[in-house]
């Protein structure tokens, strides 16, 4: 699994149980405070039925969240307004309820209380979305407040209060975010160095296996000429030989929309500079083919392009089953010779002084 997506779940979790920790002080509140102050000022209340109705509107919110949170579902934005219109609308029940002179007093259970379900529906959001529902919330009691021309400074102060408990939670969670954001970044940072260098290890390394294969046959190739005829017509071939699989290896190194294409049009221009007319062909779009089985399929057809006198034919066919390069040239049957490779299937046909071969590889 990626390190992103780990993160992510991460993040979820803390999330989920940051949520759980807030809808159980808001569940606690509400039987421990909320419920006992509804009894025991049920005298008091002018209208202790909308208490009821409020309590029971917030008891259905918990419950909703409770089963949101133990299914691990990511509530979408319907139930979160549903459930956020519920909640403030218990707000406006609770305080219908409560006379003006027990506003901001214990007999209004609810100011602490129906900030804590909605902080658990809007924490993992914008925190000024949560901002803009605690205050409204807030605004309730004040309104009433200077409606009948009571002293307001009561209600700010416990105002100040619970915002300032349930606001911190808000913070909280923008800094959780921050924190997963960053090391988000440099998980992903990390990563892309971490595969720069395998990339970079593992083309040094390929580089250095064809090096090494060219040096088991350049080398002694070398010596030979140091000590032989370079005028020498095997000599000469194998010079010609050697020439174009350096070509090759250099090709493998472009960046090419085609690479078995472009490593044997690189074979093919060394020829034309020998005044060697070359054709080469395609006819459809096959598999990629890797790079050791490109060597595999162009070394016999290099081999035969190399041993022709005048012209030769180069045809590559792909298909989604197999990937298939031939050649025809007028050339010495005895002169080409061909290197079998595992994995590729090699045929090979002399015809009156032409010579057809056929490499095919399947995936």
């Amino acid at each position: 699994m990626p390190e992103s997506t780990v993160d992510g779940l991460t993040v979820a979790a803390l999330t989920r149980v940051l949520r759980l920790a807030v809808v159980l002080v808001g569940m606690v509140t509400l039987i421990g405070l909320g419920i006992p102050e509804v009894l025991a000022n049920t005298p008091r209340y002018a209208h202790v039925a909308l208490e009821w109705a409020a309590v029971s509107v917030i008891t259905v919110v918990a419950v909703v969240l409770c089963g949101v949170l133990w299914a691990r579902w990511e509530p979408g934005w319907p139930l979160r307004i549903t459930l956020l219109a519920a909640v403030y609308g218990a707000s406006w029940l609770a305080v219908a309820g409560v006379p003006v002179e027990l506003l901001a007093s214990e007999a209004e259970w609810s100011y602490g209380l129906v900030g804590w379900f909605a902080l658990a529906l809007l924490m993992d959001r914008s925190p000024l979305a949560a901002a803009v529902f605690l205050s409204a919330h807030a605004s309730v009691d004040v309104l009433r407040l200077l409606w009948y021309d009571q002293d307001p400074v009561r209600g700010s102060v416990v105002t100040v209060l619970v915002l300032t408990e349930q606001l911190t939670v808000v913070a909280a969670v923008r800094v959780l975010r921050r924190i997963a954001d960053r090391a988000r970044e440099t998980a992903a940072a990390t990563a892309r160095g971490r595969t720069a260098e395998e990339i970079a290890e593992r083309l040094q390394a390929d580089r250095r296996a064809r090096y090494a294969d060219l040096a088991d046959t350049t080398g002694p190739l070398l010596a030979r000429i140091a000590t032989g005829h370079p005028v020498d017509a095997e000599t000469r071939r194998r010079c010609l030989v050697e020439a174009a699989r350096m070509r090759r290896l250099f090709a493998e190194d472009d960046e090419a929309a085609d690479p078995l294409l472009h490593e044997l049009r690189g074979c093919a221009d060394l020829l034309d500079r020998r005044g060697v007319t070359v054709y080469i062909g395609t006819c459809g779009d096959g598999p990629t083919v890797p790079a050791d089985v490109r060597r595999a399929l162009t070394d016999p057809i290099m081999r035969t392009m190399i041993a022709a006198r005048g012209r030769a034919r180069v045809t590559v066919l792909g298909s989604p089953e197999e990937v298939t390069v031939s050649v025809v040239a007028d050339a010495d049957p005895g002169e080409v010779a061909e290197r079998p490779a595992a994995g590729v299937r090699v045929t090979r046909f002399d015809d009156d002084g032409q010579v057809w071969v056929e490499a095919t590889w399947r995936p």
